[in-house]
């Protein structure tokens, strides 16, 4: 009896073993889609404006040579800037670009290359300062209340091109435009801000 008796423990023993065994080998599958990363609504409205950009700056580079436009866009609006040869494919370009799936407003401030005396056949130059437009958002984000990733900001020939919508203090934004003008190659600021319902005026608040 006392043979069975050990042989039953030493059979549970060795059971238990296996079975420790196979759940400590056993793979814990987890499902990709939870350890993916999680992008934001906004981050996706970034990365599509950002890929709507190259289509359309490869598009009109590659249909109107000799040109050199790029085009800027938050929030599906498109901001054309750059130069062309001539007022034909500037309209052409504004139209291609309204015609495009997907987009919205599109704000034309193409340049025609005029012909001088000495440049009797002008080449097209796209002349953007991404330092001057690294200073000039600087000012913006010096405000807690202004939301710089919703704002698209370039810098072409001393121009300063503002685009976006939601924002947040109007106010603000407008004196971060002020303080624009200080930064020296910045002589003119276009503020083609959407207003949006996260925006606001502080004056509306007294």
């Amino acid at each position: 009896m006392k043979l069975n008796k050990l042989l039953v423990s030493l059979l549970l023993g060795s059971m238990a073993l296996g079975f420790a065994a196979c759940s400590t080998e056993a793979p814990y599958m987890i499902d990709s889609s939870l350890t993916s990363q999680y992008m934001s609504a906004g981050d996706i409205q970034a990365k599509d404006d950002d890929a709507l950009s190259k289509r359309l700056t490869d598009f009109l580079s590659t249909e109107f040579k000799g040109s050199d436009v790029k085009a800027i866009v938050r929030f599906d609006n498109v901001l054309l800037v750059g130069q062309v040869l001539n007022n034909s494919d500037k309209l052409k370009m504004v139209d291609i670009c309204k015609k495009w799936p997907g987009t919205k407003e599109v704000y034309d401030y193409l340049t025609v290359v005029e012909p001088t005396t000495n440049k009797p056949n002008p080449s097209a130059s796209l002349n953007m300062s991404s330092s001057l437009a690294s200073k000039a958002m600087d000012l913006i984000k010096l405000h807690y209340d202004i939301s710089p990733e919703n704002i698209k900001l370039v810098v072409v020939d001393g121009v300063v091109y503002i685009i976006g919508t939601n924002v947040g203090n109007l106010n603000a934004l407008h004196d971060a435009i002020e303080n624009m003008y200080s930064i020296k190659g910045i002589h003119k600021v276009i503020n083609l801000e959407k207003i949006g319902n996260m925006d606001y005026n502080v004056s509306a608040f007294k």
